[in-house]
């Protein structure tokens, strides 16, 4: 694996990442798809693999939940909040992009690069974040709420990463999925558009929803 740029924090992330995450299936670059270890069958990305990482990252909101909500009750302050929350974040970004990579063994410093720049990004809001819980200016609720979003923005960086990876791999075509029952209107009209080809459809998290979205992408080769 390649060495992260942030070696302090990789095993922990991957120790993560195995507890969140087990090591039930395992990744099959020749078709780009992953297996079941169990009975050797592949598994549906959109049936499997996505659920399971939507499911560490409700974990992962909850846990971050708690925190916002100990932030805002001034159990802890400001600045224990914000370096709790950003091994936090590590955690989901750098899952939800190896998972969408197909594993850590996919990974290249290109790809550590483009988790530290996202991250970056999140860490300017977390900073905005704290100084709002320092300043007083939200309630524990507010505090509790507000945290668990950062959390759901790493369902975008799983979704638009493997939209890059299914590019990069040759899929032609993509069309958005919903899974909400009440989507926004943005999301609606994307997914009535079908099958377009492939990069041209609004990347997951760009609609009026937000970090809320849980739409997908499906892909098909077209020729």
């Amino acid at each position: 694996m390649p060495r992260c740029y942030l070696p302090d924090l990789e095993t922990r992330v991957l120790q993560e990442t195995k507890r969140r995450l087990t090591d039930r299936y395992a990744y099959d670059a020749r078709v780009h798809r992953y297996r079941d270890l169990r009975t050797g069958r592949f598994v549906d990305w959109n049936r499997t693999v996505r659920p399971a990482m939507e499911r560490a990252l409700d974990t992962l909101a909850l846990e971050i939940r708690q925190l916002g909500a100990q932030a805002g009750a001034g159990q802890i302050d400001d600045a224990a909040f914000v370096v709790a929350m950003k091994q936090k974040l590590k955690i989901a970004h750098l899952m939800s992009y190896a998972l969408a990579k197909g594993g850590w063994a996919q990974m290249t410093s290109e790809d550590f690069g483009r988790v530290g720049r996202e991250l970056r990004k999140q860490y300017d809001y977390l900073a905005r974040f704290g100084q709002a819980i320092r300043q007083g200016k939200l309630s524990q609720g507010q505090a509790a709420y507000r945290a668990a979003l950062y959390a759901r923005a790493a369902y975008a960086t799983y979704e638009n990463t493997r939209r890059l990876e299914m590019q990069r791999v040759g899929f032609t075509e993509e069309r958005r999925r919903r899974t909400a029952k009440e989507s926004c209107p943005d999301c609606i009209e994307y997914a009535r558009r079908g099958w377009q080809p492939i990069g041209t459809l609004p990347p997951i998290g760009q609609s009026r929803c937000i970090v809320n979205c849980r739409c997908y992408f499906e892909y098909r080769y077209r020729r």
